[in-house]
């Protein structure tokens, strides 16, 4: 979940920074076309062709393609040194930085230095040695502190992301990713025609746990539970923590079958942790399969439906659906099948 998110924003970011370049870099290279500087002027154009086709990419959401990008970027600094002197010289600073924020930090590091093995050389044999010698220390410190300003904005935004959507308690997920979780569930499911499940669950009697106990040991409890869940199920399946003591377990590529054997699986497990001494601790929990008919909520709303239905019932068991021929084995004795 959280490489979509940040493969999305990644290209958010490259789709801007490419656009304000293309902006910068089009009214110079038609400045270049007028004065007839005509190797200059295509090699900007280059660049400029470069830099809108990732826009459009980008734009339809498709993957950007870089490769392109940077021997032209390379082919023009070269020839404004050549042709310019130290004027062509300004061009390098925006491009190194440029590299930072459209790459991947180890990428651009490499980059940036082919880049500067390709143009300092030429800055050498263009300019006197004095100068180039500034140009070289000047760009080699842009190139540095950029890349630990990139460095330190990217281990920010990884600590900011992790924040925004784990459960400080638990360090599962919150319920601020799940809207998006279910919906790329529901299209992985729909667009490949295979099986997605949900698992709602409650713990039991939780009130009366941070009553008689105090709510540090219900906050255990909590840790407790969702470690269990952890412990059990995939690192494709993703945990989330919906309320006081809900959980929402997403099992990508279950069946209702799979999902309802896991299910009490989960609920057998935490019924025979005794996370308390005084008394057990056990879990409802609805089983839901996505529906080629399903919209999100409808999915979400019969887990929950589910549930209810388990706790009505009696609690610690699990309830589902549509399976009327499931047998339950010796150590499943509290599943129990709802139809529609």
């Amino acid at each position: 979940m959280d490489g979509d998110v940040l493969k999305r924003y990644e290209n958010v970011v490259v789709k801007w920074v490419c656009l304000s370049a293309l902006v910068l870099v089009f009214p110079f290279t038609l400045n270049n076309f007028w004065h007839q500087r005509w190797m200059i002027a295509c090699s900007s154009l280059a660049v400029v062709i470069c830099l809108l086709w990732n826009c459009i990419r980008l734009k339809r959401e498709q993957k950007p393609h870089l490769e392109f990008l940077f021997p032209a970027i390379g082919v023009f600094l070269v020839l404004c040194f050549q042709e310019q002197g130290v004027i062509g010289a300004f061009w390098s600073y925006p491009a190194i930085s440029l590299f930072y924020f459209i790459l991947p930090h180890d990428r651009a590091r490499w980059v940036n230095l082919a880049l500067l093995i390709t143009i300092v050389p030429s800055a050498f044999h263009v300019l006197p040695v004095p100068i180039a010698s500034r140009v070289t220390a000047s760009l080699i410190g842009i190139s540095v502190t950029s890349g630990i300003f990139v460095f330190l904005i990217e281990t920010q935004a990884r600590e900011l992301r992790k924040m925004a959507v784990i459960d400080p308690l638990t360090q599962v997920y919150n319920r601020l990713q799940m809207d998006l979780v279910l919906g790329q569930a529901r299209a992985r499911a729909l667009r490949h025609q295979t099986p997605s499940t949900l698992l709602a669950l409650d713990i039991d009697h939780f009130k009366s746990v941070n009553d008689e106990f105090g709510h540090d040991v219900g906050d255990r409890v909590l840790c407790q539970v969702a470690a269990v869940l952890k412990s059990r199920t995939r690192e494709t399946d993703i945990i989330f923590r919906t309320g006081g003591e809900e959980f929402l377990v997403v099992l990508d590529g279950a069946d209702l079958v799979k999902g309802a054997k896991i299910a009490e699986e989960l609920r057998a497990l935490i019924a025979g942790a005794r996370l308390l001494k005084k008394r057990p601790v056990t879990v409802s929990v609805g089983v839901s399969q996505w529906r080629e008919s399903d919209e999100v909520r409808e999915w979400l709303k019969r887990a929950d439906q589910r549930l209810y239905r388990a706790k009505v019932g009696g609690r610690n068991k699990v309830v589902w659906e549509d399976l009327p021929d499931f047998q339950a084995g010796p150590s499943s004795p509290k599943i129990r099948m709802e139809s529609r």
